[in-house]
């Protein structure tokens, strides 16, 4: 099970972008999103598996690397527009040295997901 845990709500535009990722991947694989108010919710909603935490400070990690991950259950966990407030347990992961918004970054952790589990299922990437 791969579970996304986030703070806050997607705007209109990235919750269709969101929608059409959820929906090829859970032709591969199960996963959950999980929107929450305040980044203290976010541990009522890491189950078991690993945790990785989002942060441009993290690990930077090739697509294949990354889909390594997915080879077990899994919790990936995206602050909200300010960062978080608390610390987080979990390796910190980052796809770049750059700052994204928390909207924009939620699709780019989707898309790689997806790619991800392509790569495992040897599943032709559709480009």
């Amino acid at each position: 099970m791969i579970r996304v845990v986030c703070v806050g709500r997607l705007k209109s535009e990235f919750a269709l972008l969101q929608e059409e990722y959820l929906k090829r991947i859970r032709g591969l694989g199960k996963i959950e999103v999980i929107e929450v108010k305040q980044d203290k919710d976010i541990l009522n909603h890491i189950k078991r598996g690993s945790t990785y935490v989002c942060d441009e400070r993290g690990k930077e990690l090739t697509s294949q690397e990354f889909s390594n991950l997915l080879k077990e259950d899994v919790n990936f966990v995206i602050g909200g527009p300010e960062g978080f407030s608390m610390d987080i347990p979990g390796e910190r992961i980052s796809f770049s040295k750059m700052t994204f918004s928390h909207q924009l970054f939620r699709i780019m952790l989707l898309e790689q997901i997806y790619r991800g589990l392509c790569i495992l299922h040897n599943h032709p990437y559709p480009k």
